[in-house]
């Protein structure tokens, strides 16, 4: 998680808005489902397992304001395919 709060503020620092879905204060989050955000930051299992943000890669918003999502652990994702 260190990583990617540090993977974050460097985006920031570049005019990049950036947020991690791993630890998304309440107000980030409804900012996050409003697509206010760029890069978005989490893993596997957030993305796959939290039907909120299951709903929210899907959604109209999303795909029209989200230039990128970071997966973590990407070397996890297969393990988590099945669900």
């Amino acid at each position: 998680m260190a990583l990617i709060k540090d993977q974050v503020v460097e985006a920031q620092q570049f005019g990049v808005s950036a947020v991690s879905l791993c630890n998304a204060s309440p107000s980030s989050e409804r900012r996050i489902l409003e697509g206010k955000f760029q890069l978005m930051f989490g893993n596997p299992e957030t993305f796959v397992l939290d039907p909120k943000w299951r709903d929210m890669l899907q959604s109209t918003v999303f795909q029209n304001n989200l230039v990128g999502i970071v997966v973590d652990e990407a070397h996890q994702t297969p393990n988590w395919y099945a669900y």
